[in-house]
């Protein structure tokens, strides 16, 4: 008998009963998280509970259930999820049934179901529960993404309930310029992924709920950041050459609810603008700000589109597999209308946030 998502997702259900919930409400939606592992519910309610707007309530739109257990051997032969240009390592592997995928993540051996109504995960949850956030966050986007918003690999923050979008070359620092802007009194919206598209109040942004995890630099260059590094970490990161410091390969959660407060963040806001940055601290020329438009800046869309990947199944139409470079027309459909900005020239994240903060204040 071949296997299928459903049969595989019902014999885990009896061997691995899920008997912990944790209802969670991220704007208009609800969705709800299922484990057999206690101490799993109450890491994601710890991870989760800043974002949560507690209108459990609602039905859920949603459900995700995480089973730990052992990594399970489903008999299965996995395919390769080739990866965009450039990036060699292999992160994912996949297969297709009749009712839906499998993915596997190569390094953990972790794997997730997604079909018609079943999102699962399973393995050692407890040991790898950052992807399993990822997969929660994974689950959302593709919902929204099938509610016709375009996934954008990009930053927001929000000030007195006006967003902004912000994207940028890789390195540009656009998750260091979002959280300067939060120092300077703005809400996170999100860190590296948004939702943007038409809705009642014109244009809007709806962020992922995810904690930002930043470089040794974004965290020295901010004195509300500096805490996630431990004193002795600071002073070493303090006597590194500034190109060195910002080419580290270190990574740190920055949770959000601890530095600025659980009461600055929110998710979904009308978007005002897009800011794309262009800007290098290889450049001593001053920071700029010009009006661009989109449609005749490929180089600035290319910042801004993002793949889905491969948990992503859309409601209609063939599921990717593999890499598939975004289309322009969806997004400057969604992006219609939308003012957009570039910052060139010279790092100046000070300059930086007083535009941005003049440019919100000003929309209407």
């Amino acid at each position: 008998m071949s296997p299928t998502i459903k049969r595989i997702a019902d014999d885990l259900a009896r061997s691995a009963p899920v008997t912990y919930r944790l209802p969670l409400c991220f704007g208009s939606w609800r969705i709800d998280i299922e484990s057999n592992s206690e101490a799993l519910v109450e890491r994601l309610r710890d991870y989760f509970d800043a974002f949560d707007e507690g209108q459990a309530s609602r039905p859920p739109a949603l459900v995700v259930r995480a089973h730990q257990v052992p990594e399970p051997d489903l008999g299965i032969s996995f395919i390769e999820w080739s990866r965009e240009p450039g990036k060699q390592t292999r992160k994912e592997a996949f297969i297709d049934l009749a009712d839906g995928r499998i993915v596997r993540k190569v390094r953990t051996g972790m794997q997730f179901l997604v079909g018609k109504d079943l999102r699962v995960a399973i393995g050692d949850c407890l040991a790898n529960d950052n992807q399993v956030v990822n997969f929660i966050n994974f689950q959302y986007t593709s919902f929204l993404m099938n509610r016709d918003l375009a996934l954008c690999h990009a930053a927001g923050v929000v000030l007195d309930g006006r967003g902004l979008a912000m994207a940028g070359i890789s390195g540009a620092g656009k998750s260091t310029l979002a959280l300067h802007l939060m120092s300077s009194g703005l809400d996170f919206s999100s860190n590296d992924r948004l939702l943007v598209g038409p809705g009642r109040d014109g244009i809007e942004m709806t962020g992922v709920p995810k904690h930002p995890r930043i470089n040794p630099g974004t965290a020295i260059a901010n004195p509300d950041l500096e805490s996630v590094l431990s004193p002795t970490r600071r002073e070493a990161l303090r006597k590194l050459p500034r190109d060195e410091l910002w080419a580290l390969e270190e990574k740190y959660d920055a949770r959000v609810d601890r530095l600025f407060g659980s009461d600055r963040i929110t998710l979904h806001a009308p978007c005002v603008a897009f800011l794309l940055l262009t800007w290098s601290h290889r450049n001593d020329a001053p920071a700029r700000f010009e009006r661009v438009e989109l449609s005749e800046r490929g180089d600035l869309l290319d910042a801004i589109m993002k793949s889905p990947g491969p948990f992503y199944l859309p409601e209609s139409g063939p599921a990717p597999t593999g890499y598939v470079p975004p289309a322009p027309a969806p997004y400057l459909a969604a992006l219609d209308g939308l003012p957009a900005f570039e910052a060139s020239g010279g790092v100046d994240f000070a300059a930086a946030a007083r535009f941005v903060r003049e440019l919100l204040r000003a929309a209407d």
